[in-house]
Protein backbone atom coordinates (compact mmCIF):
# COMPACT_ATOMS: atom_id res chain seq x y z
CA UNK A 1 0.00 0.00 0.00
CA UNK A 2 0.63 3.51 -0.59
CA UNK A 3 2.56 5.77 2.06
CA UNK A 4 0.96 8.90 0.72
CA UNK A 5 -2.48 7.30 2.70
CA UNK A 6 -0.95 9.29 5.24
CA UNK A 7 1.72 11.37 3.91
CA UNK A 8 -0.07 13.69 1.38
CA UNK A 9 2.26 14.73 -1.53
CA UNK A 10 3.15 18.29 -1.71
CA UNK A 11 3.08 18.69 -5.67
CA UNK A 12 -0.41 17.48 -5.34
CA UNK A 13 -1.79 19.73 -2.39
CA UNK A 14 0.09 22.97 -3.78
CA UNK A 15 -1.75 22.38 -7.52
CA UNK A 16 -5.07 22.52 -5.80
CA UNK A 17 -3.87 25.28 -2.93
CA UNK A 18 -2.75 27.99 -4.78
CA UNK A 19 -5.01 27.46 -7.66
CA UNK A 20 -2.96 26.40 -11.06
CA UNK A 21 -6.00 25.71 -13.24
CA UNK A 22 -6.24 22.54 -13.42
CA UNK A 23 -9.88 20.87 -13.85
CA UNK A 24 -12.52 20.91 -11.35
CA UNK A 25 -15.43 18.55 -11.11
CA UNK A 26 -18.22 17.29 -8.69
CA UNK A 27 -18.36 16.94 -4.84
CA UNK A 28 -19.31 13.64 -5.41
CA UNK A 29 -16.96 10.87 -7.27
CA UNK A 30 -17.50 6.98 -7.42
CA UNK A 31 -13.56 5.61 -6.85
CA UNK A 32 -12.12 1.68 -6.83
CA UNK A 33 -13.66 -1.13 -8.71
CA UNK A 34 -16.13 -1.74 -5.80
CA UNK A 35 -17.59 1.90 -7.00
CA UNK A 36 -17.40 3.72 -4.10
CA UNK A 37 -18.55 6.91 -3.10
CA UNK A 38 -16.70 9.86 -1.62
CA UNK A 39 -18.95 12.92 -1.29
CA UNK A 40 -17.44 16.55 -0.19
CA UNK A 41 -19.75 19.22 1.51
CA UNK A 42 -21.27 21.41 -0.86
CA UNK A 43 -18.70 24.15 -2.46
CA UNK A 44 -16.23 21.76 -2.46
CA UNK A 45 -15.13 20.64 -6.04
CA UNK A 46 -12.57 17.39 -6.78
CA UNK A 47 -9.51 18.37 -8.49
CA UNK A 48 -9.54 15.63 -11.95
CA UNK A 49 -6.33 16.32 -12.33
CA UNK A 50 -5.13 15.24 -9.10
CA UNK A 51 -7.18 12.36 -8.83
CA UNK A 52 -5.39 8.57 -8.07
CA UNK A 53 -7.66 5.62 -8.92
CA UNK A 54 -5.85 2.16 -9.58
CA UNK A 55 -9.00 0.71 -8.94
CA UNK A 56 -7.67 -1.27 -5.81
CA UNK A 57 -7.45 2.46 -3.69
CA UNK A 58 -8.25 5.98 -4.19
CA UNK A 59 -7.01 8.92 -3.35
CA UNK A 60 -8.44 12.53 -4.30
CA UNK A 61 -8.07 16.33 -3.32
CA UNK A 62 -11.45 18.88 -2.68
CA UNK A 63 -10.62 22.53 -3.17
CA UNK A 64 -13.12 26.09 -3.61
CA UNK A 65 -15.36 25.68 -6.34
CA UNK A 66 -15.11 29.22 -7.13
CA UNK A 67 -11.52 29.65 -7.09
CA UNK A 68 -11.19 26.09 -9.09
CA UNK A 69 -13.62 27.20 -11.36
CA UNK A 70 -12.66 30.31 -11.83
CA UNK A 71 -16.26 31.52 -11.43
CA UNK A 72 -18.04 33.88 -9.15
CA UNK A 73 -21.27 32.41 -9.11
CA UNK A 74 -20.03 29.24 -8.26
CA UNK A 75 -21.00 27.51 -4.66
CA UNK A 76 -18.57 28.85 -1.63
CA UNK A 77 -17.08 25.97 0.87
CA UNK A 78 -18.21 26.28 4.58
CA UNK A 79 -14.43 26.92 5.41
CA UNK A 80 -11.10 27.80 3.97
CA UNK A 81 -9.57 24.46 3.51
CA UNK A 82 -8.17 21.81 1.55
CA UNK A 83 -10.19 18.15 1.56
CA UNK A 84 -8.35 15.01 0.78
CA UNK A 85 -9.83 11.58 0.74
CA UNK A 86 -7.92 7.99 0.62
CA UNK A 87 -9.81 4.99 0.21
CA UNK A 88 -6.85 1.63 0.79
CA UNK A 89 -6.98 -1.14 -0.63
CA UNK A 90 -9.26 -4.33 0.20
CA UNK A 91 -7.42 -5.84 3.35
CA UNK A 92 -8.71 -8.53 6.13
CA UNK A 93 -11.93 -8.06 8.73
CA UNK A 94 -11.47 -6.06 11.02
CA UNK A 95 -9.95 -2.38 10.06
CA UNK A 96 -10.81 0.40 12.34
CA UNK A 97 -13.68 -1.08 14.15
CA UNK A 98 -11.35 -3.81 15.18
CA UNK A 99 -8.90 -1.37 16.85
CA UNK A 100 -11.16 1.51 17.75
CA UNK A 101 -10.49 1.34 21.25
CA UNK A 102 -6.74 1.46 20.79
CA UNK A 103 -6.49 4.13 17.79
CA UNK A 104 -6.11 7.14 19.89
CA UNK A 105 -3.54 6.06 22.87
CA UNK A 106 -1.79 4.55 19.60
CA UNK A 107 -1.45 7.69 17.99
CA UNK A 108 -0.13 9.71 20.93
CA UNK A 109 2.87 7.46 20.61
CA UNK A 110 5.85 7.41 18.81
CA UNK A 111 4.51 5.03 16.51
CA UNK A 112 1.90 6.68 15.66
CA UNK A 113 3.13 9.95 16.02
CA UNK A 114 6.08 8.67 12.86
CA UNK A 115 2.97 7.34 11.11
CA UNK A 116 1.34 10.86 11.21
CA UNK A 117 4.30 12.47 10.24
CA UNK A 118 5.61 13.42 6.48
CA UNK A 119 9.29 12.44 7.23
CA UNK A 120 8.31 9.35 9.16
CA UNK A 121 9.72 11.52 12.15
CA UNK A 122 8.01 11.08 15.54
CA UNK A 123 9.24 14.31 17.28
CA UNK A 124 7.90 16.39 14.72
CA UNK A 125 4.20 15.61 15.47
CA UNK A 126 2.09 16.51 17.97
CA UNK A 127 -1.34 14.79 18.72
CA UNK A 128 -3.70 18.05 19.81
CA UNK A 129 -6.73 16.09 20.40
CA UNK A 130 -8.55 12.59 19.56
CA UNK A 131 -11.95 10.85 19.82
CA UNK A 132 -13.91 7.88 19.46
CA UNK A 133 -17.74 8.71 17.56
CA UNK A 134 -19.25 5.53 17.34
CA UNK A 135 -17.57 3.42 14.69
CA UNK A 136 -14.84 6.74 13.71
CA UNK A 137 -11.54 7.90 14.96
CA UNK A 138 -11.16 11.33 14.53
CA UNK A 139 -7.82 13.26 15.59
CA UNK A 140 -6.60 16.84 15.58
CA UNK A 141 -2.64 16.99 14.93
CA UNK A 142 0.13 19.25 13.73
CA UNK A 143 2.97 17.96 12.12
CA UNK A 144 5.95 20.36 12.03
CA UNK A 145 8.18 18.52 9.83
CA UNK A 146 10.22 19.56 6.17
CA UNK A 147 7.67 19.58 2.98
CA UNK A 148 4.31 21.60 4.18
CA UNK A 149 2.72 23.18 1.55
CA UNK A 150 2.74 26.91 1.51
CA UNK A 151 -0.34 28.07 2.29
CA UNK A 152 -1.34 24.85 4.14
CA UNK A 153 -1.29 25.08 8.15
CA UNK A 154 0.48 22.53 9.67
CA UNK A 155 -2.68 21.30 11.47
CA UNK A 156 -5.11 19.49 10.68
CA UNK A 157 -8.36 17.01 11.53
CA UNK A 158 -8.52 13.62 10.04
CA UNK A 159 -11.01 10.94 10.68
CA UNK A 160 -11.02 7.30 10.25
CA UNK A 161 -13.68 4.71 9.15
CA UNK A 162 -14.12 1.30 7.79
CA UNK A 163 -16.05 1.03 4.24
CA UNK A 164 -16.16 -2.62 4.43
CA UNK A 165 -12.73 -4.34 3.91
CA UNK A 166 -11.75 -0.94 2.98
CA UNK A 167 -10.61 1.66 5.32
CA UNK A 168 -11.66 5.69 4.83
CA UNK A 169 -9.58 8.63 5.55
CA UNK A 170 -10.77 12.00 5.05
CA UNK A 171 -8.78 15.12 6.19
CA UNK A 172 -9.59 18.43 6.02
CA UNK A 173 -6.55 21.04 6.15
CA UNK A 174 -6.92 25.08 6.44
CA UNK A 175 -5.55 27.69 4.91
CA UNK A 176 -3.05 29.27 6.67
CA UNK A 177 -5.35 32.76 6.20
CA UNK A 178 -8.36 30.97 7.43
CA UNK A 179 -10.79 32.84 9.94
CA UNK A 180 -12.45 29.54 10.35
CA UNK A 181 -11.99 28.25 14.15
CA UNK A 182 -11.46 24.62 14.66
CA UNK A 183 -15.04 23.82 15.86
CA UNK A 184 -16.33 24.86 12.17
CA UNK A 185 -13.43 22.33 10.44
CA UNK A 186 -14.31 19.83 12.69
CA UNK A 187 -18.18 20.02 11.85
CA UNK A 188 -16.91 20.70 8.16
CA UNK A 189 -15.16 16.72 8.46
CA UNK A 190 -17.85 15.65 10.03
CA UNK A 191 -20.33 16.52 7.20
CA UNK A 192 -17.68 15.17 4.91
CA UNK A 193 -17.70 11.70 7.04
CA UNK A 194 -21.54 12.14 6.65
CA UNK A 195 -21.83 12.68 2.91
CA UNK A 196 -19.79 10.02 2.22
CA UNK A 197 -21.02 7.60 4.38
CA UNK A 198 -24.62 8.24 3.37
CA UNK A 199 -23.59 8.12 -0.19
CA UNK A 200 -22.50 3.93 0.43
CA UNK A 201 -25.62 2.54 2.37
CA UNK A 202 -24.86 -0.64 1.86
CA UNK A 203 -21.26 -0.91 2.71
CA UNK A 204 -21.01 -1.91 6.52
CA UNK A 205 -17.70 -2.08 8.45
CA UNK A 206 -16.68 -5.67 8.48
CA UNK A 207 -16.96 -7.07 11.80
CA UNK A 208 -13.63 -8.58 13.27
CA UNK A 209 -12.58 -12.26 14.11
CA UNK A 210 -10.39 -10.68 17.13
CA UNK A 211 -9.45 -7.51 18.02
CA UNK A 212 -6.33 -6.57 19.17
CA UNK A 213 -5.36 -5.53 23.09
CA UNK A 214 -2.00 -4.09 22.68
CA UNK A 215 -0.71 -1.12 20.79
CA UNK A 216 2.11 -3.47 18.82
CA UNK A 217 -0.49 -5.46 17.68
CA UNK A 218 -2.15 -2.98 15.77
CA UNK A 219 0.63 -3.28 13.26
CA UNK A 220 -0.26 -6.85 12.10
CA UNK A 221 -4.01 -5.81 11.78
CA UNK A 222 -6.23 -5.42 8.81
CA UNK A 223 -5.55 -1.79 9.64
CA UNK A 224 -2.23 -1.16 9.03
CA UNK A 225 -1.40 -4.11 6.36
CA UNK A 226 -4.27 -2.41 4.42
CA UNK A 227 -2.87 1.29 4.93
CA UNK A 228 0.77 0.88 5.01
CA UNK A 229 1.13 -3.04 3.82
CA UNK A 230 3.43 -6.02 5.06
CA UNK A 231 6.85 -4.50 4.52
CA UNK A 232 5.97 -0.86 5.79
CA UNK A 233 4.06 -1.76 8.66
CA UNK A 234 6.55 -4.29 9.82
CA UNK A 235 9.76 -1.93 9.26
CA UNK A 236 7.31 0.35 11.61
CA UNK A 237 7.60 -2.20 14.67
CA UNK A 238 11.74 -1.92 14.36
Amino acid sequence: MFTWIFRLSPVVLLASCVGLGLGGGNARVSVTQDALVVEAPRGFCVDQEARRDDGLSAFLVFGNCAGMSGSRFAAQPPVEAVLTATISEPGDAGGISAALADLPAYFGSPDGRAVLSRTGDPETVTLLQSFVAGDILYLRAQDESPGVVPGVEDIYWRAYFDLGPRIATLSVLAMDDARDDEAAQLSTLESFVAGTRAANPNVLPSAPDTAPSTQAGLFNSGFFRGILGPRQAASSTQ
